[in-house]
C-alpha cells in the first residue's frame, strides 16, 4: 500500500493512485485467500519424527571463559597523554597503594 505521501503526490499530479497499488494489497486478493479451506494441524504427537541434519559445535570456535578477556584495542601515544600517576589512598605517595602503605599504622596490640 503506498504511503500517504505517494497518494498526495498522485493527487497533485492528477494521477490515479490505485494504479500504484499492487494486486496483493487489494481487497479482492485478500478475500481469495479465504476461499479455500485450511487443513487442521494435528497434535504434535502425530507429527513424523524429524530426522534432519544434526549440527555439531566446532571446538575451535569455542570461547575460552577463563580469565579476563584479552583486549584487542591498539594502544597509541594518545593513550599515554594525560595519564596520571596513581597515588596511595592514605598518604598520597606514589608506587604503592592503601593495602601495602608503609606509612599506615600497623595493627594495635
Amino acid at each position: 500500500m503506498p504511503c500517504s505521501h505517494v497518494i498526495a503526490a498522485c493527487f497533485d499530479a492528477h494521477l490515479q493512485y490505485q494504479a500504484y497499488i499492487d494486486d496483493v494489497f487489494k481487497v479482492a486478493s485478500v478475500c481469495r485467500v479465504y476461499e479455500h479451506t485450511f487443513e487442521v494441524v494435528q497434535a504434535e504427537m502425530y507429527w513424523p519424527k524429524y530426522e534432519g541434519r544434526k549440527l555439531y559445535p566446532d571446538p575451535s570456535m569455542k570461547r575460552v571463559n577463563k580469565g579476563r578477556p584479552k583486549k584487542s584495542r591498539i594502544r597509541t601515544e594518545m593513550d599515554e597523554f594525560g595519564k596520571k600517576e596513581r597515588l596511595c589512598g592514605l598518604c598520597q605517595m606514589p608506587n604503592h597503594n592503601r593495602s601495602n602503605c608503609p606509612n599506615a599504622a600497623g595493627p594495635s596490640s
